[in-house]
Parts: C-alpha cells; sequence; structure tokens
C-alpha cells in the first residue's frame, strides 16, 4: 500500500486532546493539544460533550495543518463510550464515558439472566457498568424515547472524530471488544439472537461497522476540508483505540513485553496469544493483529487521583504537588485509590476512596505521599492479576511519567525496574502511525532514555502493606454497599 508521508494523529483523551503533524518515519514536526471537561451531572454519571470535541479537534487541525500539505489523518481516543446520532449523524445527547457508573441495576439484572454466562464466554469479558452494553440497557430504561430516536451507536471517541470528518460510521475491534457487543474470537459482532434475548434487537442495524485498528475509512469531507483550511482528498485512518495504540507505541505490541499507563485513567497490559480468563479480573482487547489479544487490567482512577488531590489541597500545579509529597517519609497510613468505583482486578462500581490509619500526625504532606503509594499499591494489585510471575521491568507511560520522583516511587512501590521511553508523551500517537502499517517503532521510541531500579531496603515495607492493601477491599466491601444504600 501506498502509505502517506505527512500525517497528522490525534488522541481525543479524557482530559486532554493531543495532535501531531508527523512524517511517516514518527518525527514529529509540531504539535498541539486542548484541555477536555468532564460533565459530573448526577452521582455516577460521566459524561463529555461530543460535538465539544470536534471544535477542539477542528481548532487543532487548522493550527496544524496550516501551511502544510498534510496527506492524512489518524485518530485514536477514549473507548468505551455511547455516543448516539440521529438520521443526519448529528448528536443527541452527550457521550457517556467509560468512566459512568449509571447502569450498576442493569448489571445486577444482565448477571441473573440465562445470557449472561454466553456473553462473557463469546465477548471474553465479565461486563460491569463500563460496559456499553449496560448503558444501552440503561438507556432504553430511563430514557426510551432518546434509545428509540438514535439512528448510530457510536463506541468511542475516535468513532465519532471519524464520522465527521468523513460521514461514515467504522468502529475499530479493539474499541469494540471493550462493549459488550462483539465476539472476541471472530471479531464481529454478536450474534443478532442475543442481540434478541438481551432486549436490544433495535440496537444491531445502528452499530458502526467493524475494523481492524489502523485501516483506512476514507477522505475528507470535500466542504469540510474547504472550511478548517486543509487540501481535499485528506486520507483518514481509524487507529485502535487508546489501549491499543499504546500497547504497539510502546513496543508491547508482540508478546514479551509489559507497559503500564498511568493517565486519568490507568492500566497495565501486554500482546499475547490468547485471550486471558474473563474470571481472573483481566479484560481481553481485540488486537490489530487478528493472531493477537491484548490483555489488560483497567483502573478507573489512577492519575485521576493525583488530579483530584492537587484540586482538594490547591496546589498550584501537578509538580508542586508531587514534589511536595515525596518530601514525607512513608507512614503506616493506607489509600484505596477507588474514587469512581474498580474495574480490575475486581468489578465494583460502589467502591469509593479510603483512608485508614489518619492519627494526630497526619498532615497535607503524609496523605499526599500516601494517596501516591496507593495508586501504585493499584497498579501493583492490577499487575498480580495479569502475570503469574511479576515481570523483572516494565515500561511506564502516560501523564504521571513526566515526574521522575513519580517514576522511582513507583519501581520503589512495585519493585520492579521502570523503564521510560523516548518521546513517552506520544507513545499512543506513534502507536497508531504504526497499526497503519508505517514500520517506525524500531527508529523512534521503543529506546530506553531512562531507567529506575527500585531502592531494596523499600522491599520488606511495601511488600508488607501491598499484603495489607489486597486484604482491604473485601472487608471494605460490605460497607461500600451499606453506604450507597443512603439516601441523600
Amino acid at each position: 500500500m501506498n502509505l502517506p508521508d505527512l500525517w497528522v494523529v490525534l488522541d481525543i483523551g479524557t482530559t486532554e486532546l493531543k495532535g501531531a503533524l508527523t512524517n511517516s518515519q514518527g518525527e514529529i514536526e509540531k504539535e498541539s493539544s486542548r484541555a477536555n471537561q468532564t460533565i459530573n451531572s448526577l452521582s455516577g454519571f460521566e459524561e463529555q460533550d461530543a460535538e465539544k470535541w470536534w471544535e477542539l479537534v477542528c481548532e487543532i487541525l487548522s493550527e496544524l495543518g496550516s501551511n502544510k500539505k498534510i496527506e492524512a489523518i489518524g485518530i485514536t481516543g477514549q473507548m468505551q463510550n455511547l455516543v448516539l446520532l440521529d438520521e443526519y449523524g448529528e448528536l443527541l445527547h452527550p457521550a457517556i464515558l467509560y468512566s459512568d457508573q449509571r447502569a450498576l441495576a442493569e448489571v445486577h439484572e444482565l448477571s441473573e439472566q440465562d445470557v449472561f454466562h454466553e456473553i462473557k464466554q463469546k465477548t471474553g469479558n465479565e461486563q460491569g457498568p463500563s460496559s456499553v452494553l449496560c448503558k444501552l440497557m440503561w438507556m432504553k430504561r430511563n430514557n426510551s424515547e432518546l434509545y428509540k430516536k438514535a439512528s448510530k451507536i457510536m463506541l468511542g471517541s475516535a468513532d465519532f472524530i471519524s464520522s465527521k470528518l468523513t460521514g461514515k460510521f467504522f468502529t475499530d475491534t479493539t474499541t469494540a471488544s471493550t462493549t459488550g457487543l462483539m465476539h472476541l474470537s471472530k471479531r464481529r459482532w454478536l450474534d443478532l439472537s442475543l442481540f434478541e434475548k438481551l432486549a436490544l434487537k433495535d440496537c444491531f442495524p445502528k452499530l458502526p461497522i467493524l475494523i481492524s485498528g489502523g485501516s483506512e475509512i476514507g477522505p475528507v469531507k470535500d466542504d469540510l476540508a474547504k472550511r478548517i483550511g486543509l487540501n481535499s482528498g485528506i486520507r483518514v485512518f481509524l487507529g485502535p483505540g487508546d489501549a491499543g495504540a499504546n500497547t504497539i507505541g510502546s513496543g508491547c505490541g508482540n508478546p514479551g513485553k509489559a507497559y503500564a499507563y498511568c493517565g486519568t485513567s490507568g492500566w497495565v497490559a501486554f500482546s499475547e496469544k490468547t485471550p486471558a480468563d474473563p474470571d481472573c479480573g483481566v479484560i481481553t482487547l481485540s488486537h490489530p493483529n487478528p493472531n493477537l489479544f491484548i490483555q489488560v487490567a483497567p483502573l478507573l482512577t489512577a492519575g485521576g487521583n493525583l488530579d483530584w488531590f492537587k484540586d482538594v489541597m490547591e496546589y498550584q500545579s501537578f509538580a508542586e504537588m508531587l514534589d511536595n509529597s515525596l518530601e514525607a517519609k512513608s507512614t503506616k497510613l493506607l489509600y484505596l485509590p477507588y474514587l469512581k468505583g474498580e474495574r480490575s482486578p475486581f468489578i465494583d462500581p460502589l467502591a469509593r476512596g479510603a483512608l485508614i490509619g489518619l492519627d494526630t500526625q497526619t498532615n497535607k504532606k503524609i496523605l499526599g505521599r500516601t494517596i501516591l503509594e496507593g495508586v501504585c499499591l493499584a497498579f501493583k494489585h492490577c499487575l498480580s492479576a495479569l502475570c503469574k510471575d511479576m515481570p523483572k521491568q516494565l515500561i511506564l507511560t502516560g501523564g504521571t511519567s513526566r515526574s521522575r520522583n513519580f517514576c522511582q516511587l513507583f519501581s520503589d512501590v512495585l519493585q520492579i525496574e521502570i523503564i521510560l521511553l523516548d518521546k513517552k508523551q506520544n507513545i499512543g500517537l506513534l502507536g497508531v502511525l504504526s497499526s497503519c502499517g508505517l514500520e517506525i517503532m524500531e527508529s523512534t521510541n521503543n529506546e530506553k532514555i531512562e531507567v529506575f531500579t527500585p531502592n531494596k531496603d523499600k522491599e520488606s515495607y511495601y511488600a508488607i502493606k501491598f499484603e495489607i492493601y489486597r486484604k482491604t477491599y473485601p472487608r471494605l466491601e460490605p460497607i461500600y454497599k451499606m453506604l450507597s444504600s443512603i439516601t441523600l
């Protein structure tokens, strides 16, 4: 295939939309970003204005494409979104995010149906409130008029943006594998008979066309190109969803290496020839390579804990919060980072953050360090579910990898060498290019730029703390249920 040389690659993230002007060797000429905003209208509700995504994307494209002969646009973004469009492709409702937990009753309802085990077997995953399947069940029950009015169902932020650019409706199989609607091994939608059993038969024809991540879907619409100052005929490629793009971009697209992503959400993941056991707390995603799968243990709130603490304590910057917090010494205080529930290694939308061990000596710095340690312990918990034997090395990506102090803490808590890669902030963008067939990984971001070695004098302390950590949630689970029953 004759691949373009000059690209704009987009990542429609939860807190930020990023774009990069790059050539086919992965060399970035210019970058642009815009802040994204989440709407929390009710407890457990997490939404974003998808039209705002589009507005910001147009700004980024205009900025990066000015006076440049862009040949192609590649897109990735957050997955497990429910975006409903009318017959003209216009947005009907704010996008319901992966972190939205409103469909708790529907999860319970699904678990009691005969079809539950068949769904788990064929999708390869246990279904929780993050699942688009459960979100659709909620929408049908609670907003039937909107549910009926929807003509198209989109499943990720990249899907929506690609539809605006081309007027065509596709989703990639990585994103689709998170929804509870796709047969994992066959990489097609579940049979219509299953949609009938779920009382969602009318959704089946509204789903987008399934393609492998990195596929070309068409050109930018001519009228749109003129409106935002781009040349006509620009080719659009739909990359794998963010976890897939980061897996490939981190150099973990083939079996043998694991990595962690710590942004607003987080995960640990690697590529494998077989799916994971859906009962072990691990999610399996479709890999752009039809012979591989991505095994991933996702945290619902990772770096989001740090953003929350920064805002509550009124720190001026993320760096200030980190540096101040890590001035404190380790204590016996424990933090569970479940601010919005959790999805691995267990699914519990009722779980919440918890501080255990507060005393009169607890101050702002100690609280900060404890929260940072809690996030790292959560990653270790997920990694222990993902791997029978803990790896000796782990690649770290995402926004928190900007902090050398956090990287060292991450290494100390997990007692694993932590590796940073070149261009670590753009790994997802580079992963999109690679999925499109551009062989750039070996020459660009697969190079180690720094290695953090765990302090062995911390090993015993964090081993004890981890054992306490993993035993704490099961004891708090009934408390979370009781708290959720309180009517305000």
